[in-house]
């Protein structure tokens, strides 16, 4: 199962190292106690509770993000103004947690749901009273019981057509827009 998860990462040329050789491996105790906290801090939207979850140097690449974020402080930016854009926003573990028993990196599937209420920045968006439920990936890698190295994955696209920034596929607007970019490539070629 999670080979499946990771090949797929593995074929756009993503690797996860922590840079520590001698990461310690993860066992079901540790994985267990670190997600039941992880899920309790998250929707209880208690940003240091949640950020004490990973060392201080952690690495976050979140699909979400508009950049990778470095460090506690970053991150319990990041997840701050999440919870302001959705301050009903929750996690649920839907599948995972999955680990090897000889490495320090576990994988999960989540559903995130909340509602649109507060401005939602970056990107700067207003609100707009959406609800949303999307899919999350994420790999961690862990280091002294905690996550060193975070990779999120979430179908942005779809979060944006439920909030009706996108509009529906197969849609007049879908069409609409591919349209639009023929007649740029078009345009762009006569140059």
């Amino acid at each position: 199962m999670i080979a499946g998860l990771l090949m797929p990462i593995a074929m756009l040329g993503v690797t996860m190292t922590t840079g520590d050789s001698e990461a310690a491996p993860v066992d079901e105790v540790l994985v267990s106690n670190l997600v039941a906290r992880a899920v309790a801090a998250f929707n209880a939207h208690d940003a240091d509770g949640f950020v004490a979850l990973m060392t201080e140097d952690v690495f976050i690449e979140h699909s979400a993000a508009p950049a990778p974020l470095h460090g506690r402080a970053e991150a319990s930016a990041f997840y701050t103004n999440m919870w302001k854009g959705f301050p009903d926003l929750t996690l649920e573990l839907m599948d995972g947690p999955f680990f090897h028993p000889h490495a320090a990196r576990i994988s999960f599937n989540w559903l995130a749901a909340g509602t649109h209420t507060g401005p939602l920045d970056p990107p700067g968006l207003a609100p707009t009273g959406k609800r949303v439920e999307f899919d999350v990936r994420e790999i961690a890698e862990i280091r002294n019981g905690l996550d060193s190295r975070i990779r999120i994955v979430v179908d942005m696209a779809d979060v944006m057509r439920q909030l009706g920034m996108f509009p529906a596929p197969g849609s007049h607007g879908e069409r609409a827009i591919a349209m639009m970019q023929r007649l740029q490539m078009k345009l762009s070629r006569r140059r």
